[in-house]
């Protein structure tokens, strides 16, 4: 057996508008500290959360994804999340009242900031 897969993986794109940081696999207890550190590391003033490669968010992860809401806030800074509505992420984001701040896509995440995609 060659070892398994990781649970979460963590990838980062710079853009213009916004860091976009995208998530694949699974967010629990055991990993949920990663993704905070992830998103406090971020550049810049708006970082954008993609969960559309989540299978799995539990209450770690939600604790963590509203920790770094409110220290990015307090550094001056935007964080807004992507779960298109088929994903698991997405019902669970709404459920628990991150509605206005969940978008579909990352341009539509993007013009909620007040930028467009570049063309």
């Amino acid at each position: 057996m060659s070892g398994s897969a990781p649970l979460l993986e963590i990838r980062r794109e710079h853009l213009v508008q916004a860091e976009v940081v995208r998530l694949e696999g699974e967010v629990d207890l055991s990993n949920a500290s990663v993704l905070q550190d992830a998103l406090g590391d971020a550049a810049g003033t708006a970082v954008v959360l993609d969960l559309g490669g989540l299978r799995y968010l539990d209450s770690a992860g939600l604790r963590a994804i509203e920790r770094s809401f409110r220290a990015l806030a307090a550094d001056g800074r935007t964080l807004r999340l992507v779960a298109p509505p088929e994903t698991p992420a997405s019902w669970v984001l709404r459920v628990v009242g991150f509605g206005e701040a969940v978008h579909v896509s990352l341009e539509d995440a993007l013009a909620a900031l007040g930028r467009s995609v570049p063309s």
